[in-house]
């Protein structure tokens, strides 16, 4: 798991994205929290085209391979997790 980096895009008034930031931090994976209040960062989603939250972005720092995820997809992240 030390080989992941963990990217929440999420928004303070977002049921799924607190449930998910629980998750994460329930299972002591780290995660860098990117709040969609700062205008920079409601800027790149929108640049993307990601119109909801939350965003994950998962990147393996050895492959540099990289999965996004629209939404708190309990079954992926538990599938990347228990590896």
């Amino acid at each position: 798991m030390n080989n992941k980096r963990v990217t929440v895009y999420f928004s303070d008034y977002c049921g799924h994205c607190a449930n998910l930031k629980k998750w994460l931090n329930e299972r002591e994976i780290p995660f860098i929290p990117m709040n969609t209040e700062d205008p920079d960062v409601s800027n790149y989603l929108q640049e993307h085209g990601i119109n909801a939250v939350p965003f994950t972005i998962i990147e393996d720092k050895e492959t540099n391979e990289k999965e996004e995820i629209l939404g708190f997809n309990l079954d992926k992240f538990q599938n990347i997790f228990s590896e």
